[in-house]
């Protein structure tokens, strides 16, 4: 069996290099909302889009069912519309909106992230791939999604996940990876 957390993928970073974005920025869990607000202005729709699909990648493996329907549809699929439910039509304008970008290109560009994460899972997870293999994966993938993050984005309010935009969360250094490891295991069937 191979032992997903210690991969060294940081599959936000593969997604953009894939897609040939700019590179994500870390957001600074740190900085008063103030300058988090002004940081949106020049906020990139490609980082917004990159992190709306995975967000929606990772809540969708929480659990077996959902890994399972990733694994069977893959990319002709609108895994989106089922994580996301309602949810997504008003999540791809808050993300225009934050982007100063139009709809219509923002969601084209959240389906092509959401495509190419998918690709890299299958690149990633080899030729076995199964259900319980993505949940790790995608569980081992946690903390370098949620860095990337705005909290302005709303995304675990869109995805019925507050821990998606806690800024506690976005910590890093020792003490935070290994809370985060912790969470994570509490965390897998969320």
């Amino acid at each position: 069996m191979i032992n997903y957390t210690t991969m060294a993928i940081n599959i936000s970073e593969e997604v953009q290099k894939k897609l040939l974005f700019p590179p994500l920025q870390k957001i600074d869990p740190n900085a008063p909302n103030e300058a988090r607000d002004n940081e949106a202005i020049h906020f990139p729709v490609t980082q917004a889009a990159v992190v709306t699909a995975l967000a929606g990648l990772y809540k969708m493996t929480r659990n077996t069912a959902g890994a399972t329907r990733l694994l069977l549809n893959g990319q002709t699929d609108s895994w989106l519309e089922d994580v996301y439910g309602d949810n997504l039509g008003k999540t791809i304008s808050h993300v225009a909106e934050f982007s100063h970008w139009g709809r219509a290109e923002v969601e084209k560009l959240v389906r092509l992230s959401a495509d190419a994460a998918l690709i890299i899972v299958h690149e990633q997870l080899g030729e076995k791939i199964e259900p319980d293999a993505l949940k790790d994966f995608m569980s081992s993938q946690r903390d370098s999604i949620l860095v990337y993050i705005p909290a302005q984005l709303q995304l675990g309010e869109m995805l019925h996940d507050t821990t998606l935009d806690d800024n506690t969360n976005k910590m890093e250094g020792p003490v935070s990876s290994l809370m985060h490891k912790i969470e994570n295991i509490f965390s897998e069937d969320k």
